[in-house]
């Protein structure tokens, strides 16, 4: 209630040298786990979270540790969040009025509400073999392999989204050139995911977050490695419906003459998907009238029943909200 829980790792890795010509590149890896608050007014437990996580500002700094020798690291860092709440809820939409007593139109607008369709944890898996450019210096060991996902395409298709990208990949390794003894390789590779949504509309819309949720990488050479990775395409997607709404009543005069003309009573004999508004509305009484007059219990009705209806004195308008 009023705020978000966030709990997560962060993944550090650091590449350095030792003191002296002689020491070899070294390099090191951790992960970190966080976990927070963050204030967020009006959330709560039934809502749907999306979270998309960015590192705003990063700074890693060699600190001595307690023999005074530089093996400590100082990690500082911020995440910058984009946080959207989805919540559910029921909305009263009148429908219908009518007075007794007085002419009454509805002034209408239409009226457009998100309706969540479908929540879709899709998931990729690509795994291909790369190679050297030529003049790279060759791979003695691969230290450090990350990727980043970015989605170029994705449109609405018959049962579904089909959705394109690239998955970037960034190998750090070391190489047997003491002259250049680390070296890196970057390699684009195109992707394409149909995710299942079953009847989704040409103007439904949807919100798509992907992510590289495994990533390794296996040395089949000096100058050749084989990558694997799976891709998570998180999805919300919506429906727009669209609603004719009443927004105000306007008055266009007295009905007193009318229903002056009105026998006051009469036998009526239900037509084919009638209800008792419609018959009260069309006779100027009301519901609750036509129940006590006919012993209704309650308001439903059958075609070819025949009912007594008697015109209501009352001035009260008749409202009729329909649940959304």
């Amino acid at each position: 209630d009023g705020r978000m829980q966030i709990d997560g790792s962060l993944a550090v890795f650091v590449i350095y040298s030792g003191e002296g010509d002689e020491t070899p590149v070294q390099w090191w890896e951790e992960t970190i786990p966080f976990s927070g608050e963050v204030e967020v007014t009006d959330a709560d437990a039934d809502m749907i979270p999306v979270v998309n996580m960015r590192l705003a500002h990063k700074d890693v700094e060699a600190r001595p540790d307690y023999d005074g020798e530089m093996r400590d690291l100082d990690v500082d860092a911020v995440l910058e969040l984009d946080m959207k709440l989805y919540e559910e809820e029921v909305v009263e939409l009148l429908e219908d009025f009518y007075s007794t007593t007085q002419e009454i139109a509805p002034v209408k607008k239409d009226a457009y509400y998100k309706n969540l369709l479908m929540k879709n944890a899709s998931k990729l898996r690509l795994s291909e073999s790369v190679r050297l450019e030529e003049g790279q210096p060759p791979i003695l060991q691969v230290c450090h392999a990350s990727g980043n996902v970015k989605l170029d395409e994705a449109a609405i298709e018959e049962n579904g989204i089909r959705a394109a990208g690239v998955l970037e990949i960034q190998v750090l390794y070391i190489t047997e050139d003491d002259g250049r003894p680390v070296n890196s390789m970057k390699q684009d590779f195109p992707f394409e995911q149909m995710i299942e949504v079953k009847n989704i509309k040409p103007d439904s819309t949807f919100d798509i977050r992907p992510a590289v949720e495994q990533l390794s990488t296996l040395m089949v050479s000096g100058d050749e490695l084989e990558i694997k990775a799976a891709i998570g395409l998180d999805t919300l997607v919506f429906d727009s419906v669209k609603e004719e709404i009443i927004t105000e009543i306007k008055e266009e005069g007295s009905l007193l003459e009318k229903i002056s003309e009105l026998p006051g009573l009469v036998g009526y004999i239900v037509g084919e998907n009638e209800s008792l508004w419609d018959i009260g509305k069309a006779f100027n009484t009301t519901i609750e009238s036509i129940q006590e007059l006919n012993g209704l219990e309650t308001e439903s009705i059958k075609p070819g029943e025949k009912l007594l209806l008697m015109k209501a004195v009352d001035s009260i308008p008749i409202l009729q909200e329909t649940p959304y």
